[in-house]
């Protein structure tokens, strides 16, 4: 009982982190600057990397001696640090988009000639919004929409949780080990983290030196390839499967990443974080959509498990490397239709005078801190931290949310 009501709490709980993938981005550009974005939150995001991976040697050996209840405790433990940690820093809400807030830690010089103007946490008038969207156009919203469309596809990530249950159990049944638990699936989900984290600055530094969509086009590629190729991989044994439909995805997903974020960025500057919202909130969208997707072709029936929480339908097991398959053609062409509607057109001066005078007649200017000034910065640090804390408990009730349900 104790157990299913972590679960059940972990879960709703879960509804309220959409800050870990929404502030980062925006953190990086407000903190540190635009000019470096896609380099500097590559450097920040490094976080997923350790944090997933001490994850998953947690999950692996302390759950048996601990259970699940006690697992969700450690890691909510780790997000009550995390929330201590945040209110030791000084915090300003600023507005950062037209209506939408967000609680922020920003670092000011107290010097006066430093000081954020009068007007810095005002919305823009109505007559600045205007001339905003006249200058934005249709074709600003296309590009948005298009972006949005990418990280739709880079949520599949997300879907893992839905997945375990169902490739655990085909691993026992057609693999070489019957012994396969969902625990041992986490390394699945940590492999495509460190994928991520590793090549999410690569991504960066192609956006900020050359065209941003042939990082989006590359990226894709390796992603939508990982995971079709996972047909082959799930039959041949679990590491290689971590490899393709973790680590092969998670490069991919990284490499294209920044990119949409940075393009759209151009297009709406005095809305940053408001785009880095709509942007990545995609991304979670993307496990809503795949997710019943996933279920709907592997057990249209809803067959259920046995008491040990895995399948042993014959039907059921035989259409689990088929999915990938699915899943693969799906992803790509959705990627086509976003890279298409993308366009990046820096000699747009018009909409760039406009942009410009509209920012600084509603904030200052934020100095661009380069990769080597950032990682100088004690605030980079605390940031760091805060989000290797709050990875701890999303990346667990991420990967195991299902396979603690149909266990208890």
């Amino acid at each position: 009982m104790v157990g299913k009501l972590c679960t059940d709490f972990g879960c709703v709980e879960f509804l309220f982190f959409s800050g870990n993938f929404t502030l980062p981005p925006a953190i990086t550009a407000e903190e540190f600057g635009l000019k470096y974005a896609g380099i500097n939150f590559g450097l920040l995001v490094t976080y997923t990397v350790v944090g997933t991976f001490l994850n998953a040697i947690l999950t692996q050996n302390l759950t048996s001696m601990i259970g699940w209840g006690g697992m969700f405790g450690l890691f909510a433990g780790c997000s009550g640090i995390k929330i201590r940690l945040m209110y030791t820093q000084p915090h300003k809400t600023q507005n950062v988009t037209y209506g939408m807030y967000l609680l922020i830690t920003i670092h000011h010089t107290p010097s006066a000639d430093k000081r954020p103007p009068r007007n810095f946490y005002m919305l823009p008038s109505l007559e600045q919004q205007g001339k905003m969207c006249k200058t934005i156009g249709v074709r600003g919203f296309v590009v948005l929409f298009g972006s949005m469309l990418l990280h739709l596809t880079f949520g599949n990530g997300y879907t893992i949780g839905n997945m375990i249950p169902y490739i655990a159990s085909y691993l026992r049944v057609m693999g070489s080990n019957s012994n396969t638990s969902a625990s041992d699936l986490m390394w699945i989900q940590t492999m495509g983290n460190i994928g991520q984290g590793l090549f999410i600055n690569l991504g960066g530094i192609m956006s900020s030196y050359i065209d941003p969509r042939i990082s989006i086009c590359i990226g894709s590629i390796i992603a939508s390839v990982g995971i079709t190729i996972s047909y082959f991989a799930v039959h041949h044994s679990l590491a290689l499967l971590a490899f393709t439909y973790g680590l092969l995805y998670g490069i991919g997903k990284g490499i294209a990443y920044m990119a949409p974020i940075t393009i759209c960025m151009t297009w709406f500057p005095q809305n940053r974080a408001l785009i880095t919202g709509l942007i990545v909130g995609s991304l979670g969208f993307g496990g809503f959509i795949f997710s019943p997707v996933q279920t709907q072709y592997i057990n249209p029936n809803n067959i259920a498990p046995n008491e040990h929480g895995f399948f042993t339908d014959p039907q059921l097991i035989n259409r689990v490397p088929n999915v990938f398959f699915l899943l693969g053609a799906i992803l790509s062409s959705i990627q086509l239709i976003g890279y298409l509607l993308l366009s990046f057109d820096s000699s747009n001066t018009k909409y760039e005078e406009t942009s410009t005078e509209i920012v600084k007649s509603t904030t200052e200017t934020c100095q661009s801190f380069t990769p080597k000034q950032m990682l100088c910065h004690r605030q980079f640090y605390v940031l760091w931290v805060t989000f290797f804390l709050n990875v701890q408990l999303v990346t667990f009730i991420n990967a195991m949310c299902k396979s603690v349900r149909i266990t208890l």
